[in-house]
């Protein structure tokens, strides 16, 4: 569930690179309602293979790929009432090249970005999700849903539409009653470069070296009179770890606040900002990144989006952010 991918895929059974799955391969041989995309038609804006059939290609930032045949199939949803309604003709992707980070997580990508040939385009140009604890594999209440009736409560914050993505203002972070002296300007969007994406197919927030070491530096002014810290080699950045129980160490730990423009925020409570990695150890879950990296831009993750209902509003241009449990939204 990917709103920084327009493109919905899913494995297919004659793939020849697949990850595993849980589930049954798709099989767009046996399907009836199934539909290749040729080159010549609108929805084709990749490329095209040497039998006339659109062909897309996709990489995300974790490592999972996916190319394959663009092609259009009735997708079947359940409505409030527990009934079905089948939406005919969607764009969708057919993978036969896959690969996943976490093979048998799931069989592909549901994109909630935003284009002529997306979904949500498709599906009333609104929608929502609420996630709880991510952590926690039995936790039955994570929905998505789409369409005009969906439920918009909660501030909002206004959001711009670039490629395909979601583009929000951030104007400060602050931890406890505490605003970080971060300067508003390394989460300004400029020309091509720079930004804050809100995106829920990324795990971490990925923020600014200047934002995220100001954010390290007051969570070691807290924590590290109480708990032995160690930094963890992550790549291109060392992540800052702590020994000891995370649930019951880090109770009391202030709430650490985004707030955007026009008054909506998103409150992370501790369990939201910090990752338990192995028994006994935990990290903050935050990344940095340089400046002048290629992407240029700071993402909201979905870790820190837990127990909130985040809803889209495509033709308004806003994102609607309501705490709640999200159980309670359960018809």
């Amino acid at each position: 569930m990917d709103t920084g991918s327009t493109v919905t895929w899913i494995q297919c059974k004659r793939c020849q690179l697949c990850a595993r799955q849980e589930i049954p391969f798709y099989d767009d041989r046996t399907s009836s309602t199934y539909k290749n995309i040729s080159c010549q038609d609108p929805s084709c804006v990749k490329e095209c293979d040497d039998s006339g059939h659109c062909i897309y290609q996709i990489a995300y930032m974790d490592g999972t790929m996916s190319r394959g045949r663009l092609g259009r199939e009735q997708f079947a949803f359940e409505t409030r009432d527990e009934g079905i309604v089948a939406v005919d003709d969607v764009v969708f992707g057919c993978g036969l090249s896959n690969s996943m980070t976490i093979p048998g997580l799931g069989s592909g990508i549901f994109g909630l970005g935003y284009s002529s040939i997306s979904i949500v385009h498709r599906l009333g140009r609104k929608f929502s999700y609420c996630i709880g604890d991510i952590d926690d594999p039995s936790y039955s209440y994570n929905q998505l849903k789409l369409g005009e009736d969906v439920d918009i409560e909660g501030d909002s914050t206004p959001f711009e539409l670039r490629y395909g993505l979601y583009f929000i203002t951030l104007e400060w972070i602050s931890i406890g009653q505490e605003r970080l002296d971060i300067d508003p300007d390394v989460f300004e969007k400029i020309q091509d470069r720079g930004g804050v994406v809100i995106d829920s197919g990324t795990e971490l927030t990925v923020l600014p070296q200047a934002a995220y070491d100001k954010i390290a530096n007051k969570v070691h002014n807290l924590l590290d009179r109480f708990l032995k810290p160690y930094w963890a080699d992550v790549g291109t950045y060392k992540r800052l770890c702590y020994y000891g129980n995370m649930n019951r160490d880090l109770k009391g730990f202030p709430a650490t606040t985004f707030q955007f423009s026009d008054g909506a925020e998103l409150e992370l409570e501790f369990r939201a900002l910090f990752h338990i990695v192995a028994e006994g150890e935990f990290c903050l879950w935050l990344a940095p990144f340089n400046i002048s990296d290629v992407e240029g831009f700071s993402i909201i993750g979905i870790f820190a989006q837990q127990n909130y209902n985040v809803a889209y509003d495509i033709d308004k241009r806003r994102i609607y952010f309501q705490r709640i449990e999200c159980q309670l939204l359960e018809d």
